[in-house]
Parts: structure tokens; sequence; C-alpha cells
């Protein structure tokens, strides 16, 4: 069974808007986890025929624990001491090879939501909004959380050939997407599971 608002429409001050990113602010309107599924070739207006061919998104209702509050492009992990969907900047290098493992990353923040506050964050599909650490990412190479920067995305690295290597096992737990484009303007596929 699907739970989730498929292209529901939010009634905000007295007007419909089917855009998350308007969902937003210090009131909470939805239960925390509430997701959200947008129709491709029919975006927030209902009519226009934005990102028609790229699928659909499921953005993913939190609350925000980050003291300055979360920017487009973070990706954002389970906060460390709650069992609600409260997210917080992923960390880096919790593995001596990687970053948080992919189980805990709720999603990628597709704008600012300032500390305390409630908005939805993208849990799965295409977008050109992910922030990567100096690492850069390579076309066609998986997301991993990064061991560099918090909050970031980083490159999956093919370690040399041989047997399976702790760094492999670590890396393969920290994938959260694929890039698809690492030329700007970039193009990133996310699943977050979180």
């Amino acid at each position: 069974m699907n739970l989730s608002g498929l292209h529901r429409k939010f009634v905000l001050n007295g007007r419909d808007t089917m855009d998350p990113t308007k969902v937003t602010g210090p009131t909470q309107l939805l239960s925390l986890g509430y997701l959200w599924q947008s129709v491709p070739g029919i975006d927030t207006d209902g009519t226009s025929t934005a990102n028609a061919n790229e699928g659909h998104q499921t953005w993913i209702y939190i609350k925000v624990n980050q003291v300055g509050g979360i920017q487009a492009g973070n990706v954002i992990e389970r906060d460390d001491l709650s069992d609600d969907y409260v997210g917080q900047l992923q960390e880096s290098a919790l593995f001596t090879d990687s970053g948080m493992v992919a189980q805990n990353i709720i999603g990628v923040a597709q704008y600012d939501i300032a500390d305390g506050e409630y908005g939805f964050i993208l849990r799965e599909g295409v977008t050109g909004i992910l922030t990567v650490d100096a690492g850069g990412v390579s076309d066609a190479h998986p997301l991993i959380t990064s061991r560099l920067t918090s909050g970031a995305a980083g490159d999956y690295t093919q370690p040399n050939a041989g047997a399976l290597t702790n760094e492999m096992v670590n890396q393969m737990a920290c994938i959260i997407g694929l890039t698809i484009k690492a030329a700007a303007p970039s193009i990133f596929r996310i699943n977050c599971v979180g």
C-alpha cells in the first residue's frame, strides 16, 4: 500500500500549491516522515512540463535540528538522538574509508531550512542540487556520503583489483545515488532510504 501523497495539493495561506518547497516554516503542517511524490510533466503549478522526462521525485517531510540550519544541496542524516524524522548534516569520516552509511541518510535538501523548522527534502529522484566534496565526482560513478566534508557527497572510488577489502565494503555501504553528469550543470540521481 502506498501511503505517499501523490501530487497532493497543499493549502497555504488560503492558496493551493503543488510545490513541496513552499511547505516550510516553524509550524509543523504534516506528520514527520510524510512522503510526497511529484508527477513527471506536471510541475508545481499543475500545468507546466518541467522535469517531464526525468521521472518522479519523492520528497520527505522532516524537522531540522542543525545549528545554523541546512542549505540547498546538503546531504541530511537522521539526528543522532531522535527516532523521528529529525535531520542534521551528514557527518563525515565516521569510517576510515567512507562517510555515513546510506541507511541513515534521509535525503538531500533542495532549499534552505532554518534550525528548528520543518520542510521537505528530496528522498529520491533526479536533481542538479547537491553539495559535493573537494574531491569532485565523475560521470556514471556511484555517489557516497562524503568522508571529507559534512553534509556533502563524494565519488565512489574503485580500490585496486583483488580481494574484497574493508574500504570497498565501507564505500558500498555509503552509496546514496549516482552521478549522471559531473560537468556543470551537474545532474544526479538520488536514492535515499534512511
